[in-house]
Order: structure tokens, then C-alpha cells, then sequence
């Protein structure tokens, strides 16, 4: 939790609770500030790696309206903020973005010609030529990780954009997700005492959630 990881990084690492789903990630205004600036007209922030994001694979119809506030408007604050600090910065300069997305839109059937902006006033799917390919496509958790990935390319920002596997666990300390599916299949293996039969043809990539990390840390810099 925050407590725990406050006393490791207490030298390194500020954490700041706020919420993707509300203006100003639901800071007051004074600490909000702190995010953008630090008093004598310096920027407060160099870099934003925005990994955050509310992870359920619900199908699009059923978890677009929940997913949309915090994956795509949350990336929306992300720019803003962006933006603001930018003001601070010498001359101006953008502040870079490096985004953590995930494989799961990486799909040719999608990505190949939906990139690309069409009548805005048809909704969020309006960020794609094929709507009805990504509504065949993606889950909700993906779709909405393929908008904000393009919000951030119209932005005119510095962007990297990571599209993540299934992140696994460390190999430090054996932390991972416990709801994520994998970890739920390990679990029911080792209680049932079973192995599910699996077609020889499927596999899932993966990767170690501190080895990811490390990764996007060091090609940010």
C-alpha cells in the first residue's frame, strides 16, 4: 500500500492520493499546483509516465460507460497537466508524456486503419475510421486504452507509448495482481491439484511487472 511504499522510497518518492476520474485528479487546488510548479516559476515535473488506469476486461457494451472516465477523460487530465507545466519549462518546451498501454490493441485487424479521426460529434468512437471493428475487436479495457492512446497523439505532445504485456510477477519479492486471470489460474491449479488442457497453439506474452517498469523508466529517460 501507500504506507509501505512511503517507507521504503521516503527519500525518493512523494506519493499524492488523487482519483483519474475527477478534475484536478480530485486535488485541492493548492496541491494540484504542486504538481505544475514550484512556487518561484520553475516546472515541479520533468516527465510524466502515465501507467494508471481502471483494468476490467468487461465487453465493450457492457463496461464502456465505467471505463471511459478514468482510462480516456483521466488521459485527458494527463495532457492538461502536460500542458501546464509546459508553461513553466524553458521556453515553453512540451512536457514529454511516456504512456503505458497495453498489447491487447496492437491488433492489425484495428490498429492498421482506425488511427485516424473522423466526425467528432459521432462520440468516442469518432477517434476511428472503423467503428465496428473495435467494436468486434476489443474489450472495453483495451478500447479505451486505444482512444487515449490517440487523444495523446492529437495532442501535439512529446509521447512514447508503451503497449505492455501481461505484466506478471516480480521477481524480487513475488508480488503480482491477484485478480489478474493468470494469477487466478496459478491459484486454482495449485488448490484443485489440476492442470487445465490448453490448445497448443495459445500463449499469452508476459512480463515481470519490475522488469516492465525498469524498462519504461530507462527508455524515458
Amino acid at each position: 500500500g501507500h504506507e509501505s511504499l512511503g517507507r521504503v522510497y521516503s527519500k525518493k518518492v512523494t506519493v499524492i492520493n488523487g482519483d483519474l476520474s475527477s478534475d484536478k485528479f480530485g486535488l485541492p487546488d493548492s496541491n494540484y499546483e504542486k504538481l505544475v510548479h514550484d512556487g518561484n516559476n520553475n516546472p515541479a515535473i520533468d516527465l510524466i509516465i502515465h501507467a494508471a488506469a481502471m483494468v476490467k476486461s468487461w465487453k465493450l457494451e457492457e463496461g464502456l460507460d465505467v471505463l471511459t472516465e478514468p482510462n480516456v477523460k483521466g488521459t485527458m487530465r494527463i495532457a492538461q497537466l502536460a500542458f501546464e507545466v509546459s508553461q513553466y519549462r524553458v521556453n515553453q518546451q512540451l512536457t514529454p508524456v511516456v504512456y503505458v498501454s497495453t498489447n491487447s490493441v496492437s491488433c492489425n485487424e484495428v490498429c492498421s486503419q482506425d488511427n485516424r479521426r473522423i466526425a467528432q460529434q459521432k462520440g468516442w468512437f469518432s477517434l476511428f475510421q472503423n467503428e465496428d471493428r473495435i467494436k468486434r475487436n476489443l474489450n472495453a479495457y483495451a478500447a479505451t486504452k486505444l482512444m487515449a492512446e490517440q487523444i495523446l497523439r492529437e495532442s501535439g505532445l512529446p509521447l512514447t507509448i508503451v503497449r505492455a504485456p501481461l505484466l506478471t510477477w516480480n521477481t524480487k519479492t513475488g508480488y503480482g495482481n491477484n485478480d489478474d486471470w493468470l494469477n487466478r489460474l496459478v491459484d486454482a491449479c495449485i488448490s484443485t491439484k489440476m492442470i487445465p488442457q490448453f490448445d497448443p497453439i495459445v500463449s499469452a506474452n508476459s512480463m515481470p511487472v519490475n522488469q516492465s517498469s525498469a524498462l519504461i523508466v530507462k527508455n524515458a529517460r
